[in-house]
C-alpha cells in the first residue's frame, strides 16, 4: 500500500479489494535482536494470507512499551497513534 499513490489506491479499493490488513507489533528493545522483532511475524503472516483474502497490506503500525528501566520506553506511542488514527478517521468522514 505504501508503494502506490492515492489515485491507484482509489482504483482498487473497494472496487477490487475490500480488505486491508494492518500488521502491528511492538517496537521495543530485545538485547541483540532488532527493535522491530515483534513486527516480523505479523508482517510475514499478512504476506502469506494476502492473496487468499484478496487483500492489501497497509504499512506496519509499530507500537509498544517496555517495563525495563534499562531501555528508554516508548510508553506514549500507542496513545499518540490511536489519537492520530481517530483524528484522521474524523477528517475522512467530512
Amino acid at each position: 500500500m505504501e508503494r502506490i499513490n492515492w489515485m491507484e489506491f482509489r482504483e482498487v479499493v473497494p472496487s477490487k479489494i475490500q480488505t486491508v490488513l494492518l500488521p502491528t507489533g511492538a517496537i521495543e528493545p530485545h538485547c541483540v535482536a532488532n527493535n522491530g522483532a515483534d513486527i516480523t511475524s505479523p508482517l510475514a503472516i499478512s504476506r502469506q494470507i494476502t492473496k487468499r483474502l484478496n487483500a492489501m497490506i497497509a504499512p506496519v503500525l509499530p507500537y509498544g512499551t517496555t517495563g525495563s528501566a534499562v531501555y528508554p520506553a516508548p510508553n506514549t506511542w500507542l496513545e499518540k497513534i490511536i489519537s492520530t488514527i481517530s483524528h484522521f478517521s474524523r477528517i475522512s468522514r467530512m
